[in-house]
């Protein structure tokens, strides 16, 4: 049963991710996500052209989706965080076609989930180049992750959690 671990991204959940790894025993499975903005040239993905902006997101739900098929894991992202921060800044780009698209990949993903925690508040990130550590996104972020959840239908597998 893979484990996903689902937060705003001003939230450093380091330590339940160490906490989680102890106790399941599944090997841990960092985000891509900065490392394969940085391999483009990039700081961020808000700094990269658009057309390639969209084309990176859709590669990193696919991927992931890729990976979700394997052996159980403690992945310490989700594909909630990506689909809201897309809706929150990046859907004004993306036709109805293509979104609907996008959710279906999305929602293979969390079906693949036996377990999502959603960490609802906790320590604030440090300044890592990447994360965007704005609390007030953060919140909206937040609120779009809970709609996802239900939009998803994965609502039951859903423990929320307050570091």
């Amino acid at each position: 049963m893979s484990i996903a671990i689902s937060a705003a991204p001003h939230i450093d959940t380091s330590a339940l991710v160490k906490k989680l790894a102890g106790e399941s025993k599944l090997d841990l499975v960092a985000d891509p996500t900065p490392a394969l903005v940085r391999a483009y040239g990039f700081q961020t993905l808000y700094d990269m052209p658009l057309p390639l902006q969209t084309d990176i997101r859709k590669r990193l739900i696919t991927e992931h989706k890729a990976a979700l098929v394997g052996k159980p894991a403690l992945f310490e992202h989700a594909v909630f965080p990506w689909l809201a921060d897309w809706m929150r800044w990046h859907w004004g780009q993306t036709p109805a076609e293509a979104w609907e698209e996008i959710i279906a990949l999305g929602k293979a993903c969390a079906a693949s989930y036996g377990r999502i925690v959603h960490v609802a508040d906790g320590p604030r990130k440090g300044y890592d180049g990447y994360a965007w550590l704005d609390v007030r996104n953060g919140k909206q972020i937040d609120i779009l992750l809970h709609q996802l959840y239900a939009q998803l239908g994965v609502t039951d597998k859903v423990e929320i959690v307050t570091l």
